[in-house]
């Protein structure tokens, strides 16, 4: 991705549930902004290390491990309910049933 679309895709992403407001960022002149982005940017970072990292986060490999993350959270909530069941009862000073 272009270090330059990476402001306007972080805003489309933001907003991806409010179809008028994704409609005004569309809209928009990004280019004054997205220049001062990337001087900022790159004032941290140097273009070729933003390229080589970039490329890596969009890579398949880190795609299956969120993948692997999210699959095992999600395998995990029931668990995750039943022990915050617990701890909000033990807090409370309730018995557990």
């Amino acid at each position: 991705m272009r270090a330059q679309d990476i402001l306007k895709n972080s805003l489309l992403q933001l907003y991806a549930d409010l179809p008028e407001v994704i409609d005004l960022i569309h809209q928009c002149d990004f280019s004054r902004v997205s220049r001062k982005f990337v001087e900022e940017l790159y004032q941290h970072i140097s273009p070729d290390e933003f390229d080589r990292v970039d490329k890596m986060i969009r890579s398949e490999e880190v795609r299956r491990y969120d993948k692997a993350i999210q699959s095992a959270a999600l395998a995990c909530t029931r668990d995750l309910s039943d022990l915050l069941d617990f701890t909000l009862q033990q807090n409370e000073g309730g018995k557990i049933n």
